[in-house]
C-alpha cells in the first residue's frame, strides 16, 4: 500500500511538472508571435519613413477606413473616385518622430474641380530659329495658365498643383489669339529634330527624314511636321515609336513667323512674329482599325514624298 501510494504521488508531481512545461512552451510560443507582430510593425514603419523622404504614401500603415474617409470627403467636391487606391496617386506624405513618437501625415492635396482644356503648343523652326516657349503646355478655362510639364493623369482627370501653374505671358497669349506676338527666338542647332509629344503625337523638323510604319507607305519629309498615329507603328530615321489605340485630337494652327533675319545671338531674342493664314496643308493621320488601315500627316510648312 505504501508504494502504491508513493507511485501515485510521482504520477502526479510529473504529470504538474508537465504541464508547467506545457505552459512555459505556450508562453514561449505566444512570445515568439508577438515577436513576428513586432518585427512586422518596425518593417512597415521602416518602408514608410523610407518612402516618406520621397513623398511617397505607403499603403501598408494606412487603415482602409481612413482612406473611405477621404473618398467620401474628395467625392463631395466634386472629384469622383472609384477606388480607394486611387487616393494614394495624388497623396503624399510626411513622418514625424522622436525615440517615444512616431506620426505619419498623409497629406491630400485640396482640389477644386474646374474644367480646362490642355494643349501642347509646339513652336515651328524658321530658317534656324524658332519662338522660344519655356512653358509650353497651356490650359484654357475661365483663367488660363501655362505650364513647364503636364499636369499628372488619374484615370480620365488630369490633376494640376497650384505650384507649377504660371499666368499666361504676352507672348503665349498673342500667339493663341492669332495676333501679333512680341515672342524672344532662339537659335536651333542642327538639321533634325525628333521628338515624342506623347503617346500618339511627334513633332519632327528637318530635311529627308525616312518615315516608315505598319499601316502606310515609305515617305521622305522635309519641313516641319506633327504626327499623330494610333494603334500604328512608325519608324523615322531608324528610330521606333509605337502607340496604343486612342482617340487622336485635333491640332489649331495659329500663326507663322512672315519676316526673320539671321544673327548670331548667344541669348534669345525677340522678333514680331504676324498672323498669316495657312493657304494649304499635306495632311496624313495614320491609324489601323478592323475596316483597315489609314492615316494622316499633319504639317505647316515643307514638302512631301511618297513611294
Amino acid at each position: 500500500m505504501r508504494n502504491l501510494t508513493r507511485t501515485f504521488n510521482l504520477l502526479i508531481d510529473n504529470e504538474q511538472k508537465l504541464e508547467n512545461v506545457t505552459f512555459k512552451s505556450f508562453d514561449s510560443l505566444n512570445f515568439v508571435f508577438e515577436l513576428d507582430e513586432l518585427l512586422y510593425y518596425l518593417e512597415v514603419v521602416e518602408e514608410s519613413i523610407t518612402l516618406a523622404r520621397s513623398s511617397i504614401p505607403n499603403s501598408r500603415i494606412i487603415h482602409e477606413r481612413e482612406l473611405e474617409a477621404i473618398q467620401r470627403i474628395l467625392n463631395g467636391n466634386g472629384f469622383g473616385l472609384d477606388s480607394v487606391d486611387s487616393i494614394l496617386n495624388i497623396a503624399s506624405a510626411y513622418v514625424m518622430f522622436n525615440k517615444d513618437t512616431f506620426i505619419y501625415i498623409l497629406k491630400i492635396p485640396r482640389i477644386k474641380n474646374v474644367p480646362y482644356t490642355l494643349s501642347f503648343v509646339e513652336p515651328v523652326i524658321a530658317e534656324g530659329y524658332r519662338i522660344h516657349l519655356p512653358k509650353p503646355f497651356y490650359l484654357k478655362g475661365k483663367t488660363s495658365f501655362i505650364s513647364q510639364s503636364p499636369c499628372s493623369k488619374l484615370k480620365a482627370l488630369f490633376v494640376c498643383s497650384n505650384t507649377n501653374l504660371e499666368p499666361l505671358t504676352e507672348c503665349m497669349q498673342q500667339l493663341i489669339s492669332g495676333e501679333t506676338a512680341d515672342c524672344p527666338m532662339e537659335r536651333i542647332y542642327g538639321d533634325k529634330t525628333i521628338r515624342k509629344v506623347n503617346d500618339g503625337n511627334i513633332v519632327i523638323h528637318g530635311d529627308n527624314i525616312t518615315l516608315r510604319s505598319n499601316c502606310s507607305t515609305t515617305r521622305f519629309l522635309s519641313g516641319s511636321y506633327l504626327i499623330q498615329h494610333s494603334n500604328c507603328t512608325l519608324n523615322l530615321d531608324d528610330e521606333e515609336y509605337t502607340s496604343t489605340n486612342l482617340e487622336i485630337q485635333p491640332f489649331t494652327p495659329v500663326t507663322t513667323i512672315k519676316s526673320l533675319h539671321r544673327t548670331c545671338e548667344k541669348e534669345p531674342r525677340k522678333i514680331a512674329v504676324q498672323p498669316r493664314r495657312i493657304l494649304s496643308r499635306e495632311a496624313y493621320r495614320f491609324s489601323r482599325s478592323n475596316r483597315g488601315s489609314r492615316g494622316r500627316l499633319l504639317t505647316r510648312r515643307g514638302a512631301v514624298s511618297e513611294t
